[in-house]
């Protein structure tokens, strides 16, 4: 990362955890990040404010606290020298500063960035790529991936609905195709795919969709289609 000069306004800094971790400063270009800061800043944004101790426990584990103490003021020299303080510190310990955007924040959803190869974010991992040994980060790193795994989800179901409810069926379609490709175990996704079908007036479309659903289904957990997703068929055939 290139090192920013102060200012007394704080330019805007923006941070990407979906994909590979990167941020950038302002409109400036997306800068990769060090396992690290990357860490760091997902924590915070993750957890809201950070005991210092805690931070620098976790991330140094088993290094004497006086040393552990001062790797974590080194990093934070770090950030501000090349992020112009996006760490906020106090008494009470260690947070995002305001003028911090985050991506994987409930406060500061952003949109995907469009000027990077990052793919697509609603199927893009918690900070890809990063690989941890320490086993405590190594589970942290597991659990705050599935928990943003649950939150891409709940907002694709919630497009998919949206566009459902104004009528855009045909761009609700390939949003459901992908929400059933991150879970193809929920019915509710299958029904849903199932009315978009049938909605638009394609009843053969519709059927294929529960044959799908019940070969997945059956092939994976062995059960059958619920009276719920039968009841659909039913009336897409009627």
């Amino acid at each position: 990362m290139q090192p920013v000069p102060e200012a007394s306004v704080p330019v805007p800094v923006q941070l990407r955890l979906s994909g590979v971790p990167a941020c950038r400063v302002g409109s400036g270009p997306w800068q990769a990040m060090a396992a690290k800061d990357a860490l760091l800043l997902a924590r915070l944004c993750l957890q809201g404010r950070q005991p210092r101790s805690a931070i620098a426990a976790w991330l140094w584990p088993g290094v004497p606290m006086p040393r552990s103490h001062a790797n974590l003021r080194q990093r934070l020299f770090r950030l501000r020298l090349h992020l112009g303080r996006p760490v906020q510190e106090d008494a009470d310990g260690l947070c995002l500063a305001g003028h911090v955007q985050c991506d994987a924040s409930r406060s500061h959803q952003l949109s995907p960035p469009h000027d990077t190869e990052s793919g697509d974010d609603n199927q893009a991992r918690l900070l890809e790529g990063l690989t941890v040994t320490d086993e405590a980060l190594a589970v942290w790193l597991d659990d705050a991936r599935s928990a943003w795994a649950g939150v891409q989800f709940d907002q694709l179901a919630g497009r998919v609905a949206g566009l459902q409810a104004r009528g855009e069926l045909a761009a609700a379609l390939p949003l459901c195709e992908r929400l059933l490709a991150l879970d193809p175990l929920r019915e509710h996704s299958w029904r849903a795919l199932m009315r978009l079908h049938h909605q638009r007036g394609d009843r053969a479309a519709a059927v294929a969709a529960f044959e799908r659903c019940e070969r997945v289904l059956r092939d994976e957990l062995g059960l059958k289609p619920s009276p719920e997703t039968l009841a659909l068929l039913a009336d897409v055939e009627a």
